[in-house]
């Protein structure tokens, strides 16, 4: 008996903690960098390339363009990943670009806001891509659900920069 009341404790004690996670950390935060031994304009053109994506972004089922503006910022997309046999169609609108220094984004899907802000680098003829990333749910529990995922969802944005890298670096771009 002094066993389930223990357990009882402490399942009472994780699942207060999961929605406090939510009070606390409304938004998640973190920053992803890989570096690409390519030269900047190679590495940006590629890394933007959606006739590519399918090649290197992990999940990635379909990319289709909504809307293209001129500039790029703007345009919108919808793209649908599969994340474990769990299909989430997305919108990606394009919120800032300038060509060879920044990409931004705002994906939304039915759960959540992301934004993500790329920034490519040229160190020593390579590439320092970094990603600065904000994740909102759109419910309270999603809020919760995020924040108590985060080292995952961290890790998953990582996966796709070293996706990249290995894709980058495997001889894709040519000088033709």
């Amino acid at each position: 008996m002094r066993i389930l009341k223990f357990l009882l404790k402490v399942l009472v004690i994780i699942i207060i903690l999961f929605f406090l996670s939510g009070l606390l950390f409304s938004k998640i935060s973190y920053t992803t960098s890989q570096r690409i031994n390519l030269p900047i304009d190679q590495t940006f053109a590629l890394f933007n390339d959606d006739s590519k994506m399918k090649d290197w972004m992990v999940g990635l089922q379909s990319f289709k363009v909504i809307e293209e503006k001129p500039g790029v910022v703007g345009s919108r997309y919808q793209i649908v990943i599969d994340a474990q046999d769990t299909f989430t169609k997305m919108d990606e609108l394009v919120t800032s670009y300038k060509e060879n220094e920044k990409v931004s984004l705002t994906i939304e899907s039915i759960e959540m806001i992301k934004k993500d802000n790329y920034t490519f680098q040229s160190i020593d003829n390579q590439t320092l891509i970094q990603n600065k990333s904000t994740t909102e749910g759109k419910t309270y529990f999603l809020r919760c659900l995020y924040a108590s995922f985060y080292f995952f969802i961290k890790r998953t944005d990582q996966g796709i920069l070293d996706s990249f890298k290995v894709y980058a670096e495997g001889g894709v771009m040519s000088d033709e």
